[in-house]
């Protein structure tokens, strides 16, 4: 054994820097490997959220917006419901979603609308399976903060209602102060106490960027409070409300911890919704297609309670 051990130590002087880069390509054999099938992974869209729990850490969400390169991580709340929806009951039929559950059909199939459709002719809408339409009453500008009515709201609600279609309502929200908030719900309560309202009222608070916005500057905890003033007076005057969201608002904006009493409208477009945590309503294209509208629209599913 003596002599085999020497003999291997004399190898090893003598052939030290073959050694070296033999062990050197081998680890980065591996390293190709392993960069390979991760570059499989992002191809083939395995980028969807998912739920981590380490010693260290605690339980987290770790999702990816915008960049399949940057994920982000967040604390799990605790006390959120979570999404319980079975991805394998949705099914496209006729070039709609549906959620069918034990071969009974758990959702209604409906549309968001403003001005920006201009004419719609509610009977071919209504003829084509849709069921609700959530329709704009108007909204607050960016810059100066005026209220202004969507010029389409009153044809839209009476053309629905009339073609068999039920009803709720959105506004689109600059809010900067918990009174703003509540101004804007009292300006979709003046509109709605003349129809059969018997959707949800939502509030779609959306942040701009432009350099003399409003609302570039607002903090997550600033707008939980204006989402929750908003739902609030919708529901003290008897209508259930809801708060208009995507991925990035849920986990990163809104604290739903203090939201938990209201409606959730989740918005992503893809073939099946990836969130961990309950909606209500999920929003799952922005490019529909529906006889009756000229252009693309908006298609929603709303899940029955």
């Amino acid at each position: 054994m003596k002599s085999k051990f020497s003999g291997f130590i004399r190898f090893f002087k003598k052939n030290k820097l073959a050694i070296i880069l033999i062990s050197l390509a081998v680890v980065m054999s591996v390293l190709s490997v392993c960069g390979v099938l991760f570059i499989i992974e992002r191809m083939t869209g395995n980028t969807e959220s998912f739920v981590s729990d380490t010693a260290s850490e605690g339980e987290k969400i770790i999702f990816n917006y915008g960049s399949p390169d940057n994920p982000i991580s967040v604390d799990v709340l605790s006390d959120v419901d979570t999404n319980t929806l079975n991805n394998d009951n949705f099914t496209d039929i006729d070039g709609l979603k549906y959620y069918i559950e034990n071969g009974e059909k758990k959702s209604t199939i409906g549309i968001d609308v403003s001005e920006f459709q201009g004419y719609i002719d509610w009977q071919s809408v209504s003829e084509a399976g849709v069921e609700f339409a959530m329709i704009r009453s108007g909204f607050r500008g960016y810059t100066q903060g005026g209220l202004f009515e969507d010029s389409n709201v009153y044809d839209n609600l009476v053309g629905a209602t009339e073609n068999g279609i039920e009803v709720g309502l959105y506004f689109f929200s600059q809010a900067t102060t918990e009174q703003e908030a509540r101004e804007e719900a009292l300006n979709v309560l003046d509109i709605a106490k003349e129809y059969n309202i018997t959707y949800p009222i939502a509030f779609d608070w959306e942040r701009n960027d432009e350099q003399d916005s409003r609302t570039k500057d607002i903090t997550p905890a600033e707008v939980t409070l204006f989402a929750d003033a908003f739902c609030s007076e919708i529901e003290k005057n008897g209508y259930e409300s809801m708060i208009y969201y995507n991925e990035y608002y849920g986990y990163m904006l809104y604290d739903l911890s203090k939201l938990s009493d209201y409606g959730m409208w989740y918005v992503e477009y893809d073939e099946l919704p990836d969130f961990y945590y309950a909606f209500d309503m999920w929003q799952y294209t922005e490019s529909g297609s529906i006889p009756g509208i000229d252009g693309t629209v908006d298609i929603n599913l709303y899940f029955k309670k």
